[in-house]
């Protein structure tokens, strides 16, 4: 059978994002490399990849549709599978009403993170959507393309007689090593294995992707790690071998010509005997000489010895989701570690010579300005190298949606892309506090700690190979920190502009 895999694009508020990301779709790989395991030919059609860099203009996106209908009608495949995440969830219905008009015929299977968490709503808002992959999604498409009736495949939505039927969950499959490496091949090479610092933030690296083990064992309130592991049947958190992660590093090496590599699953060391021995292979292989990588790890997992040990083996990079200094909002997260464990794991990982990360939320439902500021106050006190700081993105599936939806804090969505526009992307905020003082402690937070943290990580960085970049840096960080003294609306028009020119800038490079 012809298949067609596609990733969707980004909502347009979100486009910016996305095209800084170079993280190839592992997930639609994985399921590329199963079928073509089992004699399917395979293509995939990324339409971010297509549209590039242009503005999400109504023109450019009628161009886009046209080059995705006419890619469409060249091959001519038998079924066509869609990936989606929330912020993907309205193009991949704009795909499929493409999808259809192109080929009739062709049979439609969508699956994801949103499909998972909403699988009846996500059939009854697209029509053209035959068939909803609930969970992982490698054998049960298989099952579906090797002409299964989807009454008989497990963990899958279908219309029966114009009723939504749900069938039993998936189990989980158990033998990651059995599935073979991710279908990385049938990507754009040059765009995903390139030179870049987006992925191991700081380092520029031909860099990449790869995943260890699935699965998490906790359940954040915010995350839909929780959701997809009550989409399935089993154990959900499991692991390759060592020797099989090592494998697939040569692979990366030898095949895409990487130096740069990020372990992408959501927790490294959930078991940590895997990780010392992966560690020991790559420093018996001497792929340490070869290889700079990086890891998101929870700060209560992290010991001095694990964090020594990664360092000789060639690690440079922790990423840990700190999310809060308040322990009021990391006990209301669920997040089951403390404020003090947060500072002693990044002091630790600083000692071994690592560089840190720290991802921190705001926004979130019941956070008072006591607790932002014990933030504040945190992230001053820890200094870590980096900080990624969001603000709460609800996500379908996920104890804080449901909780959010059911006391009506999130209604009256349009459709999904409401869930960014209306609720992140503008002045709103979740938090016991008003919006113009959100938007100044956001403000107190970006001079007092986040700007100076960011740009002097990048500025040591770049200083040796790359002067002319810190010394632009430089320029940038005094100016930022200007800015963030102003007035609000004065940051307001700043910080328009900026992106303003952010845009052009990335235009007059292409």
């Amino acid at each position: 059978m012809k298949v067609l895999l596609i990733s969707p694009l980004c909502q347009p508020s979100l486009w910016q994002n996305e095209i800084v990301s170079c993280e190839p779709p592992l997930g639609i790989c994985y399921i590329a490399s199963v079928l073509e395991k089992h004699g399917h030919a395979v293509r995939i059609l990324e339409r971010r990849r297509i549209i590039g860099s242009r503005r999400r203009t109504e023109k450019n996106l009628e161009g886009l549709d046209k080059e995705t209908f006419a890619q469409l009608k060249a091959f001519n495949p038998d079924y066509i599978g869609v990936t989606a995440t929330t912020p993907l969830i309205m193009d991949a219905y704009r795909v499929a009403q493409i999808a259809r008009e192109a080929n009739p015929h062709t049979k439609i299977m969508v699956g994801g993170c949103h499909p998972t968490a909403e699988p009846a709503r996500t059939l009854k808002e697209c029509e053209e959507i035959d068939v909803v992959c609930i969970g992982e999604g490698e054998f049960t498409f298989l099952e579906y393309v090797n002409g299964s009736p989807p009454k008989d495949i497990d963990g899958i939505a279908y219309r029966d007689n114009g009723r939504v039927s749900l069938t039993k969950p998936r189990s989980f499959y158990p033998e990651l090593d059995s599935i073979p490496f991710p279908a990385r091949h049938l990507l754009d090479k040059g765009y995903y294995f390139s030179p870049q610092s987006m992925t191991i933030r700081g380092f520029y690296l031909a860099q990449t992707t790869l995943l260890a083990a699935r699965g998490c064992p906790y359940r954040c309130t915010f995350c839909q790690s929780g959701q997809l592991a009550k989409a399935g049947v089993g154990r959900y958190a499991r692991f390759h071998s060592p020797e099989r992660v090592i494998e697939e590093i040569k692979h990366l090496i030898r095949d895409f010509n990487i130096n740069g590599l990020l372990f992408a699953e959501d927790m490294f060391s959930i078991k940590k005997e895997n990780v010392l021995k992966i560690c020991e292979l790559l420093i018996r292989e001497e792929l340490d000489k070869k290889l700079k990588w990086a890891v998101n790890l929870r700060t209560d997992a992290a010991d001095k010895e694990l964090l020594e040990v990664m360092k000789r083996a060639g690690c440079v990079q922790v990423v840990y989701g700190c999310e809060s200094g308040s322990q009021r909002t990391l006990d209301r997260l669920h997040k089951k570690t403390t404020v003090e464990k947060n500072y002693e794991a990044i002091k630790l990982a600083k000692g071994a010579g690592l560089t840190v990360e720290a991802n921190i939320m705001i926004g979130l439902p019941g956070e008072t300005e006591e607790n932002f500021l014990e933030t504040v106050k945190f992230l001053e006190r820890a200094r870590p190298d980096r900080i990624n700081r969001g603000k709460l993105y609800p996500l379908p599936g996920t104890p804080i949606f449901e909780e959010m939806f059911r006391t009506r804090k999130i209604n009256n969505l349009r459709d999904w892309n409401d869930l960014w526009d209306k609720y992140v992307a503008n002045d709103f905020t979740f938090a016991d506090i008003s919006p113009n003082r959100f938007a100044e402690l956001q403000a107190l937070m970006d001079r007092k700690v986040i700007c100076p943290i960011n740009y002097v990580y990048k500025i040591k960085n770049n200083w040796k190979t790359y002067p002319a970049m810190a010394l632009r840096q430089m320029i940038l960080m005094v100016l930022h920190l200007g800015v963030l003294y102003m007035p609000l609306r004065f940051q307001k028009v700043a910080r328009q502009i900026a992106e303003w020119l952010q845009v052009q800038s990335r235009y007059v490079a292409e």
